[in-house]
């Protein structure tokens, strides 16, 4: 089992509304060094303009109009967006307090294997101090909360730092069940519904929160 405690963890619902602990004001002067930084001293900016048909500069100057009245997790959630389509991990954004020591985690890890050249998602890891008779280590997912896994695993690759598709894919596998909040856009669910083929083939559907 994973090293860490489910039972004293909080859920992933409690933390998104957070007291505010930044002013409007001190977002937007976020907002603005960034515009700058990214602007003025990122030397990658007209590349990957035209390489991913992103617009960073434009994005930031439009959240300036709304820095003050969105929620600090949703801005957070902006920031994070902005950033990785950039596709860099060499520029990243690391959130404050509270996010800077919190991850969102699943009560299990999954591994990829391939069956007869068809790759799949196994459970392989349950987390210290949770237990579900219909979680069990070996179970084939096929669906994530009605999505095909496969496709699930695509789409969340879109939003990853990835600069190339395997890299992007990879990435989303590797924090598919557990992302830093530091620097990473949290799920936007509180919980997962799975859809499982067990080792002794029972299908099965499962909810589960972050």
């Amino acid at each position: 089992m994973l090293n860490l405690d489910f039972e004293k963890a909080p859920y992933l619902a409690a933390v998104r509304n957070l007291p505010t602990q930044i002013s409007p004001r001190e977002k937007e002067q976020l907002t603005r060094q960034l515009l700058v930084a990214i602007r003025d001293y990122y030397v990658h900016l007209p590349l990957k303009m035209s390489r991913y048909a992103i617009n960073p500069i434009e994005e930031l100057e439009l959240m300036l109009g709304d820095a003050s009245s969105s929620s600090l997790f949703n801005y957070f959630n902006k920031l994070l967006i902005i950033i990785n389509k950039l596709r860099d991990r060499h520029t990243t954004l690391t959130l404050p307090a509270p996010w800077n020591s919190l991850a969102a985690f699943l009560p299990f890890m999954t591994e990829i294997f391939s069956d007869s050249g068809t790759q799949r998602v196994a459970i392989s890891k349950l987390i210290a101090g949770y237990t579900n008779d219909d979680l069990e280590v070996g179970s084939v997912i096929t669906h994530w909360n009605g999505i095909p896994i496969e496709n699930f695993i695509a789409l969340l690759a879109t939003n990853s730092q990835g600069a190339n598709f395997a890299a992007s894919m990879k990435w989303a596998e590797v924090t598919l069940t557990l992302r830093s909040l530091a620097n990473s856009i949290p799920p936007i669910e509180d919980w997962v519904t799975l859809s499982l083929i067990t080792p002794s083939n029972v299908h099965k559907t499962v909810s589960v929160p972050w």
